[in-house]
């Protein structure tokens, strides 16, 4: 069929992310016309989309630093297993591979873009990050956020760990890092005002993280407790520093978007598999917020005449650190796995 017999009309999908990336069903919707001879509207159930959609890449990392007697880091180092998915997307979208073409085309190989953000942001002298291949028989997907969904709650949790272990105070320890970054300490020190941070104290319920992506960078503080009905996420400050803000209004619905998508992240939106198929059939399997459990969220920001920054995944990224290290502050116990409570704590 030549391209001059097909008419595409774009249709607009608000959210979606990077599933609107993703093209088989386009492709089925159009082999189905193709053999039909005639125009078909294809719509999946919420139970064939859960066996079609691709789950985002599952990852393990280890992190080590060496530090002074003072704690300043002098040396450090991650190295992540997983997959090389993002050569796999690349190849399953810009090269027309199968799934499974594409799975075996990217086996082996390493990926930079599936370890974005695992480079701190801090001011160390010595610093790597390995990427570990792995092989798994699976085709995995993108998300909101991409790494740094999963970068930026590995370093800012081992960041207030190293803070902890050392009896320093978690906010000077960071600023303290980032005598190169001024945009990301201005947002460390703007959120501590903001939120009247009292230093994640014992039994505080306060934690704080942040993390930059591009030229994009962010702090959080969350409040959180833990008691019989779960994880409450009480209250999330945020400040960014996203360059010259173009709608002040749509800026603040995307960091606020994202915090709550990244709350789901934390506590929740995770798939089991049974016999290779899902264990859960509707979105209410996968204990995502509701408007009840949503906490109460103020943003800020700084000014900057720096050019514009897409702020759409800064929230997603920083959330769970932040609420990771509330909960150590409020129950003196670290979470070192997403989903939060995935590890039976």
């Amino acid at each position: 069929m030549s391209e001059s017999d097909v008419v595409l009309y774009p249709m607009p999908a608000g959210g979606s992310f990077d599933r609107r990336l993703e093209h088989d069903h386009a492709v089925e919707a159009a082999l189905i016309a193709r053999e039909t001879g005639r125009p078909v509207q294809l719509i999946w159930s919420r139970w064939q989309e859960m066996v079609a959609g691709r789950p985002r890449t599952p990852v393990a990392a280890v992190l080590a630093a060496k530090t002074d007697n003072q704690g300043n880091i002098a040396t450090f180092r991650a190295r992540l297993a997983l997959p090389a998915s993002a050569r796999e997307f690349g190849y399953r979208l810009f090269g027309e591979e199968t799934p499974w073409d594409a799975v075996a085309k990217a086996d082996g190989t390493a990926d930079p873009m599936v370890v974005e953000g695992a480079m701190p942001p801090y001011g160390i002298a010595n610093m790597a990050v390995d990427h570990v291949p792995v092989t798994l028989p699976l085709s995995t997907g993108r998300m909101r956020g991409n790494a740094h969904g999963y970068t930026a709650f590995f370093v800012e949790s081992f960041i207030d760990e190293l803070a902890r272990r050392n009896k320093r105070e978690a906010l000077s320890y960071r600023v303290s890092m980032l005598g190169k970054d001024l945009r990301l300490a201005a947002c460390l020190q703007k959120v501590a005002r903001l939120a009247e941070w009292d230093g994640g104290n014992d039994q505080s319920g306060q934690g704080l993280a942040c993390h930059r992506i591009d030229e994009g960078c962010i702090a959080v503080i969350a409040t959180a407790s833990r008691g019989e009905g779960g994880v409450r996420v009480e209250r999330l400050r945020a400040v960014a520093d996203i360059g010259r803000i173009v709608n002040l209004d749509i800026a603040r619905q995307q960091i606020e978007g994202g915090l709550i998508f990244g709350i789901g992240c934390a506590l929740g939106a995770a798939l089991t598999y049974e016999g290779g198929l899902p264990d859960n059939a509707r979105l209410a399997g996968l204990n995502l917020p509701v408007l009840g459990d949503c906490p109460a969220i103020e943003v800020d920001f700084l000014e900057s005449d720096a050019d514009p920054f897409d702020p759409g995944e800064l929230g997603v990224a920083v959330v769970a650190p932040a609420i990771a290290n509330a909960l150590y502050s409020a129950t003196g116990l670290r979470f070192r796995r997403l989903p939060l409570l995935s590890d039976g704590l």
